[in-house]
């Protein structure tokens, strides 16, 4: 019994083995970048980056460090093992440290250089990135980044990290999907072009929100942002929620003074500055006449009073947040509480 156990065992292997043979090829790149008349030489070997220094190491007299997720994006940049990618050095009195991903100009502590692949690799040869795109109805981001390789392909990314070819559409999530205008693909590594604003034209199709990014504005004819005022531009509205304007809202805005909505903000901000004043005031009347009664019984009343007016307090700066929750629920469309905070 025993020995058919094991022959069964051993066939089971060998069809494994057959079926899915072991790779003994290691998967590797390497990749190296001249710095300050200095060879830096990253080699990736099954998934793992050798780095050509340690953290702290002495550099051009300067202490040396890999940024903190240098090896995973290095990774993910690689598309593979086929691409070098390009490095960011950022350089200031004491440290020098070398980014995968690339950091905007203001976020450059000292001087930052831009590094590109010397060896007979597919290498990065220039990278652009555009500005944050908000997400409809969110409050969250995505920037686009755009990199043209050296054998004239363009590849694009909105994490920085994994990167796609430029017409591949790129699913931010489940319900979410991201795609480049053909227009914009041509034109986004033009020497006259830059990346100042992108406009972001958002449509809906089925449960699916469908983002297309383009350099005109006018291929944002029926943009739903129009409709319910979430923004248009990335640069012009910064792409943000309640950016754009409040007047075709039921409520108008509440920066206009003679509007519902200004109405009830200033409402609003009066009971948030009054309702803890009056919970100490009523709350301290109510304990005040319970310890002089020396009653048990409506000191715990009074306790329980001020839990419940406490709750009614915190809700008051939830209001809008919680209306627009429930106009969600019931699946009504548009912003009527645009701009109440």
């Amino acid at each position: 019994m025993k020995k058919n156990i094991l022959l069964i065992s051993f066939l089971l292997l060998s069809i494994s083995v057959l079926a899915n043979p072991i790779d003994t090829s290691a998967k590797e790149l390497d990749c190296v970048y001249n710095y300050n008349n200095n060879e830096l030489t990253y080699s990736i070997t099954n998934n793992k980056v050798k780095i050509p220094f340690k953290d702290g190491d002495n550099f051009a007299n300067k202490q040396i460090y890999s940024s903190a997720d240098f090896s995973d994006s290095f990774i993910k940049s690689s598309n593979n093992m086929q691409v070098c990618p390009s490095l960011l050095i950022e350089e200031n009195d004491l440290f020098i440290t070398i980014f995968v991903n690339h950091k905007a100009d203001d976020n450059c502590n000292g001087q930052c250089t831009k590094v590109y692949n010397t060896a007979n690799q597919l290498s990065v040869t220039e990278l652009k990135t555009g500005n944050a795109i908000g997400i409809y109805k969110s409050d969250a981001y995505f920037i686009p980044v755009f990199r043209l390789l050296s054998d004239g392909s363009k590849e694009w990314s909105i994490n920085n990290k994994e990167f796609y070819p430029i017409n591949k559409i790129i699913n931010l999530d489940k319900n979410n999907i991201i795609s480049i205008d053909s227009d914009f693909e041509k034109k986004i590594f033009t020497n006259d072009d830059n990346l100042d604003k992108i406009y972001r034209c958002v449509s809906q199709k089925g449960n699916k929100i469908i983002y297309k990014l383009g350099k005109d504005e006018s291929i944002c004819e029926d943009d739903l942002s129009k409709v319910d005022n979430q923004g248009l531009g990335s640069l012009s509205y910064n792409g943000s929620k309640g950016a754009g304007e409040c007047q075709n809202t039921i409520l108008g805005s509440p920066e206009e003074e003679d509007s519902v909505a200004w109405l009830l903000q200033k409402i609003l901000d009066y009971l948030r500055i009054l309702g803890p004043i009056i919970i100490l005031v009523m709350s301290g009347i109510d304990f005040i006449k319970a310890i002089l009664a020396s009653d048990e019984e409506t000191l715990q009343k009074s306790y329980k009073k001020l839990i419940t007016r406490l709750v009614l307090a915190i809700v008051l700066f939830f209001v809008p947040m919680l209306v627009e929750l429930l106009l969600e629920i019931f699946g009504i469309m548009g912003d009527p509480i645009c701009g109440l905070q």
